[in-house]
This record gives structure tokens, C-alpha cells and sequence, in this order.
């Protein structure tokens, strides 16, 4: 080997020895930037985000590690749902009254549920209220009216949505009549609320 072809390859190995040590201190760089995250150093919170967290981060800006644990905690419960599917056979009553319910969280919710329900044999029309409610408040998130002939089927369905700032509950409420109990015998309850990130 010649010695301008050994030259060639020291410069070369040299070369590669400091490709080698770039790639050491941006392994480092970026595990110091992870560990600076976890220590909440990292980044900065600016209020609420447009894409739903609670917190926003910008680059190389303090923030505390409890905002960063409180959107990894969003992000962990994003399309949760809370789901009640009680037992059939359930009688309504004249009176407004629970026929099922969900304890949820603080958060954002689509909420919905459905059910049918079979009227009594007493002569002359039926009919059934069902809502669906939230702890906030704000009335009904949605509600459906049915009327029907004795020993008839209504299939129902609801949609609604809601925000607590605090944990709390979300219920499918029904009444009917004329009857005082049984107008209605309620089948295939099902209440569902899927955490969202936001609402818009």
C-alpha cells in the first residue's frame, strides 16, 4: 500500500471517528432534553390548545411537570367510555324516574343511548318521555317523546353532549302513561358516554 493511499484511509477513518462522536452528543442531547421534559424544564404552558389538551408547550421554556402528567393523563383517557347496560324488564313509571346512569370523570363527553320499550295491554294510546341528563346541568342533552297502541314496540335513541368541570353523573331518565307503573317495560338499555377532547 502506498503512502498516499494510507493517507486516504486516516483521513477517511478520521472522518468516520467524528461522524461517530456527532452521533454520541445528539443521543445525549436528546436524553437531556427527555429528562428535562419529565423535570418540567423543558418547555412552557400556555393555557388552553387548539388541538383540545389543557396545556401548551413551547420550545425550550420552563413548565411545570404536573401540566406535562396532566395531558399525558388526556391523552390516556381520549376515547374512554363509560358504559351501563342494566338489566331488562325495567317498568316505567308516571313519574320521571332513573332507569340508568354512568359516574364519570371531569372531562367532555358525547353522550348516547337506547332502548325499547313495549306498552302495556290497558286500552287507548301510550306514551313515554326518556331524556338524557348531565350533573352539569343545563337541562335535557337531548330528549325523544313516544306514543303508541297497547302492546306495541317504540325503539328510541338519543344524542347529546356535555362538559363537567368536576366528576359527576350522566343518567337516562324515562316516564310514562297512562298507567301509573308499566305503561311502558323498558328492553335493551344501553347508556354509553365517550370521552372527547374537546367539544366544538
Amino acid at each position: 500500500m502506498s503512502e498516499i493511499e494510507l493517507a486516504v484511509l486516516r483521513a477517511r477513518l478520521a472522518d468516520l471517528e467524528k461522524a461517530q462522536d456527532r452521533r454520541r452528543l445528539g443521543s445525549w442531547a436528546a436524553l437531556v432534553g427527555v429528562v428535562a421534559l419529565a423535570g418540567g424544564t423543558a418547555w412552557s404552558a400556555s393555557g388552553n390548545c387548539p388541538n383540545g389538551m389543557q396545556y401548551c408547550f413551547t420550545a425550550d421554556a420552563p413548565a411545570l411537570a404536573s401540566e406535562v402528567n396532566y395531558n399525558f393523563s388526556q391523552l390516556r383517557d381520549l376515547g374512554s367510555a363509560w358504559v351501563s347496560h342494566p338489566a331488562n324488564s325495567i317498568p316505567t313509571t308516571q313519574m320521571r324516574s332513573v332507569v340508568t346512569s354512568v359516574s364519570v370523570p371531569a372531562g367532555s363527553y358525547v353522550v348516547s343511548a337506547k332502548l325499547y320499550g313495549v306498552s302495556s295491554s290497558t286500552a287507548g294510546n301510550h306514551n313515554m318521555l326518556c331524556s338524557l341528563l348531565s350533573s352539569a346541568g343545563a337541562g335535557s342533552l337531548d330528549f325523544t317523546n313516544s306514543y303508541a297502541a297497547p302492546n306495541s314496540y317504540s325503539n328510541l335513541s338519543l344524542l347529546g353532549s356535555t362538559t363537567l368541570a368536576a366528576p359527576g353523573t350522566l343518567t337516562l331518565e324515562c316516564s310514562a302513561g297512562p298507567d301509573v307503573t308499566g305503561a311502558y317495560t323498558l328492553y335493551g338499555v344501553t347508556l354509553v358516554a365517550t370521552a372527547v377532547a374537546e367539544l366544538r
